[in-house]
C-alpha cells in the first residue's frame, strides 16, 4: 500500500489522534491545516525506507543538492508533492543511510526484523467508541516493532522524549489494532532507537507489559474524548474556563543550597 493509499483511507491513525492529547483545539487545526514534514521526520521516513522498504527507497525520495529556498526550489518541492516522493537535503540522505546502516548491522536488532510483515496497513472499529481506527506497523511477526530516530540516546532523555511523543501509547494503539484483525503479537513490543546523527547508536528496547497498559490506558481516554467532540461539535483549548493560577515548576524553587555544585567538598562560587 502506498503513502497516498493509506492516507486516503477515512479513519483515525495515531499520529492525528495524539493531537488531541494537546487539545481538542488543536487536533481540529491539524486535521483541517496538515503541517509541512519537519526535517528530522523525513529523515526517519528515510530511515524506515532503507531498512523496510529498499527496493522501493528510489521512487519514493529524491535527493536535492541545492538550497530549499526559491523559485528553483518551489519547483522541484511543487513537482515531488504532486508525485508522491518526498525531497531530502544531501545531509538528510547521508544522515538516513548511515542511521539505516547501523541497524541493519546490529544483531539484536537484525533478529527482531527477521522474519514477519513490513510496512503492515490496518484497519478497524473500535468497538467502545465505534471510531474507525487504522494503523501501519513498521514491522509485525513475534514481536510489534517500532523503528524511531532520535537527536539524543541516553536512556533516560529517551525515554522522557519516548513518554512525551507517546510511543508506549502507540504501541498498545497497534497491538490492540492488530489483535482486532486476528493477529496476535507478543505482549511486549520492541522500539529499535537509533542516533539520526553520527556515530548513528543504536539501543533496542522492549516494553513490558505494566507500560503497554499504561498506553493502552491514554488512547483509550483519547478516543472517549474524540468520541464525545465529534458527538457535541465542541472543540475546547487547553485551558479550562476561567483564569489559571500559574504556579512555577519545583525545580524554579528549589533553595540554593539544594542545588549547590561542589569540587572537593567545597561549593564551588562560595570560595
Amino acid at each position: 500500500m502506498t503513502d497516498a493509499e493509506y492516507a486516503a483511507i477515512d479513519a483515525i491513525n495515531w499520529s492525528r489522534l495524539k493531537a488531541i492529547a494537546v487539545s481538542p483545539l488543536q487536533f481540529q487545526y491539524e486535521q483541517m491545516n496538515p503541517r509541512d514534514e519537519a526535517g528530522f521526520l523525513r529523515i526517519g521516513r528515510a530511515v524506515h525506507a532503507h531498512i523496510l522498504e529498499p527496493l522501493t527507497f528510489r521512487d519514493r525520495f529524491v535527493v536535492h543538492q541545492g538550497t530549499r529556498r526559491g523559485k528553483a526550489w518551489d519547483a522541484i518541492e511543487s513537482h515531488a508533492r504532486a508525485a508522491g516522493v518526498t525531497v531530502l537535503s544531501e545531509d538528510e540522505a547521508e544522515a538516513a543511510f548511515g542511521a539505516a546502516a547501523a541497524v541493519l548491522a546490529n544483531p539484536y536488532a537484525a533478529e527482531y526484523l527477521a522474519r514477519g510483515f513490513k510496512e503492515a496497513a490496518f484497519t478497524w472499529t473500535d468497538e467502545e467508541t465505534g471510531l474507525a481506527c487504522k494503523g501501519r506497523t513498521d514491522h509485525a511477526g513475534r514481536h510489534l516493532v517500532e523503528i524511531k530516530t532520535a537527536a539524543r540516546m541516553a536512556r533516560r532523555v529517551f525515554a522522557a522524549a519516548a513518554a512525551r511523543l507517546g510511543y508506549h501509547s502507540q504501541l498498545a494503539y497497534y497491538h490492540d489494532g492488530l489483535a482486532a484483525n486476528g493477529i496476535t503479537v507478543d505482549a511486549e513490543p520492541i522500539i529499535i532507537a537509533v542516533q539520526s546523527e553520527m556515530p548513528h547508536d543504536v539501543v533496542v528496547y522492549k516494553l513490558p507489559p505494566h507500560v503497554i497498559e499504561a498506553g493502552r490506558s491514554e488512547y483509550r481516554r483519547l478516543l472517549r474524548l474524540l468520541k464525545e467532540c465529534r458527538e457535541t461539535n465542541t472543540w475546547p483549548g487547553a485551558a479550562p474556563d476561567g483564569p489559571v493560577t500559574f504556579e512555577l515548576p519545583a525545580w524554579a524553587t528549589m533553595d540554593d543550597e539544594e542545588v549547590a555544585l561542589t569540587m572537593g567538598g567545597v561549593p564551588l562560587g562560595g570560595i
